[in-house]
């Protein structure tokens, strides 16, 4: 495994896990077989089994982890050993949407275990019921997503995330406006200022600009010159693109630079995943 200026984790699951790439490119070695790991790659890991990964820590990379009780699986299932380990999920697939809904209405045992509550609540049943749904059809293959199935972020906000992955893949000098945005979720622009305040956390224009910063950060790295980096990533000049930086960073361009060379890894924010 390997990936530029990467660094790396360990873990050995104690308990079954879905480990879903949400954005950007990792590696990993599941035992002593290794992955790609994509978005849309979502990976069925067993008790007992050691999982590596390395990643850029500069190109933004989001996973969702849902942990489940073997006891969730009926037995008339494969045996655990011959599980397929890793699938690569199809934009209309029903397991995003199912696991989507899981994850928002689960309960937090991270949060629950720093607070001393340790397993004191249990998993709902109907939680439960929908994991083993979700392992079917995991297992058996892609099940394409039924019509009005919706996902658990509003459509408009869905469309306005999938055409900013697009165009910041793409395009990402494109001057985008707030209208433009609103044109493209099918809302106006007040309505779709409200869902992503209410959904993401920032405003639509704002999520534009944190991912275009954190992903100027590869170029940084690499030594590209600002004016390069500001023009490429639809800055209005090199003074405005510096000014975002340091706003967004803690630190100008330069700086981060030269942190940069010395193994510096900075504090990426938690920002919604593109196109899902």
């Amino acid at each position: 495994m390997s990936a530029p200026g990467a660094t790396t984790g360990r873990a050995e699951y104690s308990s079954f896990a879905f480990e879903w790439v949400r954005q950007g490119r990792s590696f990993c070695r599941i035992d002593s077989t290794a992955y790609e790991a994509c978005p849309g790659d979502i990976f069925l890991i067993r008790p007992q089994q050691t999982v590596e990964w390395a990643f850029d820590p500069l190109e933004p990379a989001i996973t969702s982890s849902l942990y489940f009780d073997v006891q969730s699986i009926p037995s008339s299932l494969p045996p655990r050993e011959e599980w397929p380990t890793k699938r690569t999920l199809p934009p209309d697939d029903i397991l995003s949407p199912m696991l989507d809904y899981v994850m928002a209405h689960g309960f937090d045992w991270a949060k629950a275990m720093a607070n001393g509550l340790g397993a004191a609540k249990p998993v709902p049943p109907f939680l439960g019921s929908m994991i083993t749904t979700i392992t079917t059809v995991f297992i058996s293959g892609s099940l394409k997503r039924p019509h009005g199935f919706a996902a658990y972020r509003p459509a408009p906000v869905q469309r306005a995330l999938q055409w900013m992955a697009s165009t910041v893949s793409i395009r990402p000098d494109n001057k985008v406006t707030l209208e433009d945005l609103a044109a493209v979720a099918r809302v106006c622009p007040t309505h779709l200022c409200h869902l992503f305040h209410d959904y993401v956390g920032y405003p639509p224009l704002e999520v534009m600009y944190l991912y275009r910063l954190t992903r100027s950060l590869i170029g940084l790295r690499a030594g590209h010159k600002l004016e390069s980096l500001a023009a490429s990533f639809g800055f209005a000049n090199t003074a405005h693109y510096a000014r975002r930086f340091k706003a967004f960073f803690g630190k100008s361009p330069g700086e981060m630079r030269i942190a940069l060379s010395k193994g510096y890894k900075p504090r990426l924010p938690k920002l919604p995943f593109m196109g899902t």
